[in-house]
This record gives structure tokens, C-alpha cells and sequence, in this order.
């Protein structure tokens, strides 16, 4: 007997509140823009458990899946963490509009350590970073979550015991 499968959306929804909430404890530690090896445990975490979730939605079914079932069911489990969490930086960006000053001030910081870069070019990023700020970071953020979320549901897939037996026609 088949054992009842954790749904994509649910997959989704525990991926997004655990992105949201590694965001939010970064924005308060004032880790945001980090690039230390701890900025990369949410991506990390997000890896692990839809690799998990897709191995375990592969026992759930017995087996009884082939590589387009398991990728399919990673992948909508990551459309649907995507989209929440487009949604959730989106609204706060928009009602925290700090956040954007915090990036552009990090952005000129950086600039500022490289001598190959000229007051002119500094002036010219900082002004289009300023212009396309809502669309490169939810662009960004989306296809990020997307392309992450495409390869840990290939690893998962390519994972996962699959011993798919035909289905019987009568």
C-alpha cells in the first residue's frame, strides 16, 4: 500500500519558510550582505531538504517513479517556494524601504576597495543599481531560487531509488 506523499505545495511552503525566516535572522543580525561561508547555509538548507523531499516522496511511492516524477515533483515543490518568496521580498522591500539604502551603501563600500574602478563608472553602477533595484533583486532572487532549486531537484531525482513497474492494462 502506497503511503501518503508530503504534497509539492507543502514541500514548497516549508522551503519558503525557511528562506524567509534565514532572511529575516540575517536582516537582523545585519548579515545581509555577508559573504562569509554563513551566507550560504540557507541556499544549503534549501538543498538539502528538497533533495531530502524528493527522495522521500520516491520511498513514499515504493519506487515506483521514474526520473521525470521525481524532477517534477522537486520542481514544482521550487516553483512554489519561488513565487512565495518572491512575493514575501517584494512586500518587504517595499514596506522596509531601508533595505534598499543598506544595499546601495554596501554596493559603493565594495566599489570603493577596487582601484581599478573610476569615480565615473562608480557613479554610473550606483545610479542604474538605484534605477533597476526592484528588478534585478526580484529577478534576481527569482531565478536564483529557480536555477537552485532546478539542480537539487536533478540531484534529488538522480538520487532517489526509482523502480518504476509497468502498470498493468487489465
Amino acid at each position: 500500500m502506497e503511503k501518503k506523499s508530503l504534497s509539492p505545495v507543502m514541500a514548497g511552503l516549508i522551503l519558503a519558510l525557511i528562506s524567509i525566516v534565514t532572511f529575516v535572522a540575517f536582516y537582523v543580525t545585519g548579515r545581509s550582505f555577508d559573504k562569509s561561508g554563513l551566507s550560504y547555509l540557507p541556499m544549503l538548507l534549501v538543498v538539502g531538504l528538497l533533495i531530502f523531499f524528493v527522495i522521500k516522496y520516491s520511498n513514499d511511492k515504493d519506487n515506483n517513479v521514474t526520473f521525470g516524477n521525481c524532477f517534477g515533483y522537486g520542481f514544482k515543490s521550487t516553483a512554489i517556494m519561488a513565487l512565495i518568496v518572491f512575493a514575501f521580498v517584494l512586500i518587504f522591500v517595499l514596506v522596509q524601504p531601508s533595505y534598499k539604502q543598506e544595499f546601495l551603501d554596501f554596493m559603493s563600500a565594495e566599489m570603493d576597495k577596487d582601484p581599478k574602478i573610476t569615480e565615473d563608472q562608480k557613479a554610473t553602477t550606483m545610479n542604474a543599481m538605484d534605477k533597476f533595484f526592484m528588478i534585478s533583486i526580484l529577478g534576481g532572487g527569482l531565478f536564483m531560487n529557480l536555477l537552485i532549486g532546478c539542480v537539487a531537484s536533478l540531484i534529488g531525482a538522480a538520487v532517489a531509488k526509482k523502480n518504476p513497474r509497468p502498470e498493468n492494462p487489465f
